[in-house]
């Protein structure tokens, strides 16, 4: 007797298991009327359609900055003058804080960018130590690069603090 309760314990338990894979395997679970609907919600991974280097992704978003830094959107949403003139004097930065021209925006990219470049540059030193001349040079050149972008900005700062 004790053996036939085992076996049909046994097959109930099989029959159990079939009906809980055939509820997780169905698209709705049951809780007595009441139909839950099963969703899967997970996000699928865009991807490019093409393999972009790393190196672009980066010079594009290192473009991008130096164009947001430099005053870009002022830029295209107030179509500054592209240079200025007070009498006879030819101006190319606007003395005060209140706009520019099209040409000093242009000149703080360029200011920005060389700085930038010092920092690659100053980058570059650490990659080959055993080469010391190579990696002095690189360290002089990036410094050089840093200081100078960063005196010229300064100086321009200046001047449009001052009014002229």
């Amino acid at each position: 007797m004790s053996m036939k309760s085992n076996k049909v314990s046994s097959s109930n338990k099989v029959g159990e298991e079939s009906k809980r894979t055939d509820a997780s395997a169905a698209s709705e679970i049951e809780l007595g009327i009441i139909k839950i609907p099963r969703v899967n919600f997970h996000l699928e991974r865009i991807t490019l359609p093409f393999e972009a280097p790393e190196k672009y992704l980066a010079a594009v978003t290192i473009l991008a900055c130096v164009f947001l830094l430099a005053g870009g959107i002022y830029d295209l949403s107030e179509n500054p003058l592209p240079i200025g003139g007070r009498q006879s004097r030819f101006l190319a930065v606007y003395p005060g804080l209140n706009a520019q021209f099209l040409i000093e925006s242009i000149g703080v990219a360029m200011l920005i960018a060389i700085g930038s470049f010092g920092f690659y540059v100053l980058r570059l030193s650490l990659a080959d130590p055993e080469n010391v001349q190579q990696s002095f040079a690189y360290m002089i050149t990036g410094f050089l690069c840093i200081l100078f972008g960063l005196l010229v900005l300064s100086g321009l700062l200046f001047f449009k603090l001052t009014g002229g």
